[in-house]
């Protein structure tokens, strides 16, 4: 599954795909680095299809979803 043919895969890839896999089912918010993010935000995997999970990446982008109260 890789959409970004310029990045290889690193041993820390795995994990992350199976923290998506375990939480976006179940969670409001999924707080994680810009590489996951922008996979899970892809056009062609359709997240919005299959979970109401948003996708939230960087810190100021966390604080202002927290701020905002947008998970309630």
């Amino acid at each position: 599954m890789r959409y970004d043919y310029q990045r290889k895969y690193k041993d820390g890839d795995l994990a992350d795909f199976l923290a998506a896999a375990s939480a976006l089912p179940v969670v409001e918010a999924m707080f994680t680095d810009r590489k996951l993010a922008f996979l899970l935000r892809e056009s062609r995997i359709a997240l919005k299809h299959f979970t109401n999970c948003t996708v939230v990446n960087g810190f100021d982008e966390m604080a202002r979803y927290i701020k905002n109260g947008e998970n309630r």
